[in-house]
């Protein structure tokens, strides 16, 4: 028995994300807070980049 390959072991990017909220963190390594995905993924637009979960068995998960 051997480990597989799994898709789910690559972060998770912007509408990928499963979480309802999540912890922000900024372009800047900033501390923004808990959010609703919804205002973490705008805020990423907004500043054209992609929300990426860094650490998803966090609770809630951490994002930049």
């Amino acid at each position: 028995i051997g480990h597989s390959c799994r898709i789910d072991d690559e972060p998770r990017i912007n509408d990928r994300i499963r979480a309802r909220e999540v912890r922000l963190i900024g372009p800047d390594g900033d501390q923004l807070g808990i959010k609703p995905l919804p205002e973490a993924l705008a805020t990423a637009r907004s500043l054209d980049l992609d929300l990426v979960e860094v650490a998803a068995e966090a609770n809630p998960p951490v994002c930049r």
